[in-house]
């Protein structure tokens, strides 16, 4: 173990090396700028930022699937898709498709652990270009679709007190969002819109109460930005807003 030890300093120590020298070596032929944070002024005409009023994003997340990956990257993710990430679906209760809440009205489990699996697994399938993960991915986007009821609102109905859990909702709204820029499917913008609009008339004494979603609605408000940046409707703004100032106040003391 002491050789071990031994062997991954000298490995850091000679990486650290090239690195000082490969700084070196570039600040030698040109000019250092230390800046606050990158310039945001430019217009970025390969990929989409956020659309004005809301501030430019000091770095653009690439759409999933842009890059991909080779050599040792590759080989990490390939051991993922063949481990536990791309075969829980194989063990996992909460992923079994009978009676699933994503897959059934009134299913009795997943509603929560479907989505925070499939963000990971369909970003994987989709960087990997994996055709069995893609199909498997694409039936339960189609579930959620399936799952879109007429006045907006999709998946499950998960109520506390007669107020609706929105937490599962917003973790599936990510996994939608790298579908979307996969396959540039319009029902992902379709499905969006249409629940932003259900959760527009719902009160605000009625909205965000759980503790979950309470605390994580910044993730709620993330994805409207999405989608405004999209589609430019006026009232994702507002709804931005709404959701804000249901969402906890980390800025107060709970102690």
């Amino acid at each position: 173990m002491k050789n071990l030890y031994t062997w991954v300093a000298a490995l850091l120590f000679v990486a650290l090396t090239v690195s000082v020298t490969a700084c070196t070596s570039a600040s030698s032929a040109g000019t250092v700028t230390v800046v606050d944070r990158p310039d945001t002024h430019a217009v970025n005409a390969n990929y989409m930022g956020y659309r004005a009023p809301l501030r430019p994003l000091n770095f653009i997340k690439l759409p999933v699937g842009s890059i991909r990956p080779e050599g040792w990257v590759r080989k990490f993710l390939e051991l993922q898709r063949d481990g536990l990430t791309g075969h829980l679906g194989e063990i996992s209760a909460w992923l079994e498709k009978d009676d699933n809440a994503w897959l059934t009205t009134g299913g009795d489990h997943g509603w929560e652990e479907v989505p925070y699996w499939l963000k990971g697994y369909s970003s994987l399938a989709y960087i990997l270009n994996d055709p069995e993960m893609i199909e498997e991915t694409k039936y339960w986007i189609e579930g959620v679709f399936a799952s879109c009821q007429p006045d907006g609102y999709f998946g499950p109905v998960n109520e506390r007190n007669g107020k609706r859990e929105l937490w599962a909702q917003m973790i599936m709204l990510w996994c939608l969002q790298s579908y979307y820029e996969y396959s540039q499917d319009r029902r992902v913008i379709d499905l969006m819109t249409n629940y932003f609009k259900w959760q527009m008339t719902v009160p605000d004494d009625r909205l965000l109460e759980d503790f979950g979603e309470n605390s994580r609605g910044g993730d709620n408000i993330i994805s409207i930005y999405w989608l405004y940046s999209h589609t430019g409707d006026a009232f994702l703004l507002e709804l931005a807003e709404k959701i804000h100032r249901n969402t906890a106040d980390w800025t107060q003391s709970t102690s």
